[in-house]
């Protein structure tokens, strides 16, 4: 009995969020379910940014922090011109070997140091 319930509510909250939760990319035109609103997920986003920042010591100056700030500033004028994001955008250059970088909700943007071997120009910084 309590399987059927929980199957239940299970279908209950799906068939919701499928029927609510549903919007309109605005580059693509295709439809997408939403389950988590915009303001859970830039607070999501600004904490996994903020674990990120504590996990890996910033990179704050030359020539390669300003290479990451001026992709950064590339990506958020195209999301706010393309589909009117409005975040608090910050972006970071973190020091990793690691070949790796992210986007988050709300604007947050980070990249570890390695991933600078591997991308030439900033289009593919950018990718």
């Amino acid at each position: 009995m309590m399987q059927i319930l929980a199957l239940l509510a299970f279908a209950v909250v799906f068939a919701w969020t499928w029927l609510t939760g549903r919007e309109e990319v605005p580059v693509t035109g295709r439809t997408q379910v939403i389950a988590v609103d915009e303001e859970d997920a830039a607070r999501l986003g600004a904490r996994a940014y903020d674990q990120a920042i504590a996990n890996y010591p910033m990179i704050r100056d030359g020539p390669e922090t300003r290479r990451v700030l001026d992709t950064a500033s590339r990506i958020a004028g195209e999301a706010e011109e393309v589909i009117g994001a409005d975040y608090d955008w910050r972006a970071a250059l973190l020091s990793s070997p690691d070949v790796n970088a992210f986007a988050l909700p709300g604007g947050k943007i980070a990249v570890l140091s390695g991933m600078l071997r591997v991308a030439d120009t900033e289009d593919e910084l950018a990718a």
